[in-house]
């Protein structure tokens, strides 16, 4: 709505007419959904969510003010993309997540919690060795690059991992419910030439050529 307002003109707006509050509003309802266990409603609303933006926020703009908030709409973006694919995992949508999974890590290699839903992904559709693989990976990569371990939440998934706790099938204490993201198998049945995603680029898979060869053949989970 335009008003005049002395010799010019104001534009009333509601918070409804900007990206940034339809965003938040949309995470909000999908962390409701996920909360009351649609997942499958909560990957919805998400994508709806994440289609609001369109490339790199304040891409036209710069300046001092700018960079900061730029950083911050952009870690509202990976937070909405790190529910997306909590929410997967938890519907049993692997082949989704992995794929989702693979970009991030590839944007965000030291990123710990990407890993973590990546390893419990692979152990739910029965990769536990791919899973164990990626523990090794990171673990290579944090101490070449920070000098580090993994921190307790990732050492504690590797070892609920070894020792084959049921309970990160079921989804009982599992990592992915820590945070906010019809319920799906959560186990796909492993059989031959089928694998995560995930396992087909993972350099430092011993199977990885053998399960390139077999790609054609592959049939991903929904």
């Amino acid at each position: 709505m335009i008003a005049t307002v002395g010799h010019g003109y104001l534009l009333r707006t509601g918070p409804e007419s900007f990206d940034l509050a339809a965003f938040r509003d949309g995470v909000a309802k999908a962390q409701e959904a996920a909360g009351a266990g649609d997942h499958a409603k909560a990957i919805y609303l998400l994508d709806e969510t994440l289609g609001l933006w369109r490339g790199p926020a304040l891409a036209a703009s710069s300046g001092d003010f700018v960079e900061p908030q730029r950083l911050r709409l952009s870690k509202l973006r990976l937070a909405a993309l790190e529910s997306k694919v909590v929410a997967q995992v938890e519907l049993g949508a692997h082949g989704d997540a992995g794929l989702v999974l693979d970009q991030l890590i590839g944007e965000h290699p030291l990123n710990e919690r990407f890993r973590e839903l990546q390893m419990l992904s692979l152990y739910r559709y029965g990769r536990q060795s791919d899973a164990l693989a990626v523990y090794r990976e990171t673990q290579e990569l944090l101490a070449e690059e920070l000098g580090v371990d993994p921190g307790h939440r990732l050492r504690s998934l590797h070892e609920r991992i070894l020792r084959a706790d049921a309970g990160l099938i079921t989804g009982s204490g599992g990592p992915s419910s820590a945070r906010p993201g019809a319920q799906a198998d959560a186990r796909a049945p492993e059989r031959p030439g089928q694998a995560h995603p995930r396992a087909l680029h993972r350099g430092t898979n011993p199977d990885a050529t053998a399960l390139r060869e077999q790609v054609a053949k592959v049939h991903w989970p929904a």
